[in-house]
């Protein structure tokens, strides 16, 4: 407290730059700062960003938590004037996005693990460490500069793609499943492991090449007319098992909703053998339309100019 008492008259409406010069000079040397162009602040703005750079020294992963939970708090609350809450709102925003705090030898939790975990840091840190085993286990970081001779292929025969935003700037991912030609896959002697690995590449393409927002999240529509009863078997089904399992296992919270559009009445035979292996907080987010409620089914999300 006596550190903030001397510091919160200086860190009044002063700029960004201004405010980080002071704060590197009274902080540890172990913190590392990278930030974009200088930003005005608020005094609120800069006790808060002093408080983040405090608690990262002492508790990494409760910085991004401090800005989600603290700002939001504060805002909402009205203590401060509808100029601040604006200024503020778009300053903390950037200030998330350009700025990275960390400790020499700590490795802060993404807070999207955090949420996935429903707030069990304990939890969520083990299931960060496994992603991280995972990742350099299968080269993950790299698959993207590999060669993915099956990706036309794959391609023709599993239509899916991303096209567009939603309405709250979610990603949107299609996948035409009626168009799916297993037939045609195993033709060309595409396995479970092919498709599972194309899958993994183009959700890689997605978190890297269409965006690099560590929160960012996709909207995926599954677009299931046309799909058969007899559909969901042998390579369909075991592929579905495997990339659901490496979805929630290693890319928690990166989902904002599922719809599956144009169903016909018996698809919840479908659905009850797929929900099985489809963990709760994914469940709640999976909207299914039928074929005459897929278009207000799919408006409530996305733009019809999409």
């Amino acid at each position: 407290m006596t550190l903030f008492r001397l510091l919160s008259p200086i860190l009044t409406r002063s700029n960004l730059y201004t405010n980080l010069k002071l704060l590197i000079l009274l902080s540890p040397p172990i913190i590392f700062i990278n930030v974009l162009p200088p930003l005005p602040l608020t005094s609120y703005d800069s006790l808060l960003l002093l408080s983040t750079i405090l608690i990262t020294v002492t508790l990494p992963s409760s910085a991004t938590f401090l800005i989600e939970s603290g700002a939001a708090s504060n805002i909402q609350s009205g203590k401060t004037n509808a100029d601040e809450r604006h200024n503020s709102t778009t300053i903390l925003e950037k200030i998330k996005r350009s700025t990275f705090l960390k400790v020499i030898g700590s490795d802060p939790i993404p807070l999207r693990y955090i949420k996935g975990c429903d707030n069990d840091r304990r939890e969520a840190k083990r299931r960060w460490e496994a992603t991280k085993r995972w990742r350099k286990d299968e080269n993950i970081s790299t698959i993207l500069t590999n060669p993915h001779p099956l990706f036309p292929i794959i391609k023709q025969h599993y239509p899916h793609f991303y096209s567009g935003r939603s309405k709250t700037d979610s990603i949107i991912y299609f996948e035409i499943c009626g168009k799916i030609s297993v037939p045609s896959l195993k033709k060309h002697n595409i396995s479970v492991s092919d498709l599972v690995w194309h899958y993994i590449y183009m959700t890689e393409y997605c978190f890297n090449n269409i965006t690099d927002d560590d929160n960012k999240r996709t909207c995926t529509v599954f677009d299931v007319e046309g799909v058969r009863p007899g559909d969901l078997s042998g390579i369909v089904l075991e592929f579905l098992k495997k990339t659901s399992s490496i979805m929630q296992d290693h890319y928690p919270e990166r989902s904002e909703i599922i719809l599956v559009i144009n169903s016909p009445n018996w698809f919840y035979v479908i659905w009850n053998v797929v929900r099985t292996f489809v963990n709760e907080n994914t469940l709640k987010k999976v909207r299914i339309c039928s074929k005459g409620g897929t278009l207000e089914g799919m408006k409530e999300f996305i733009d019809v100019g999409e």
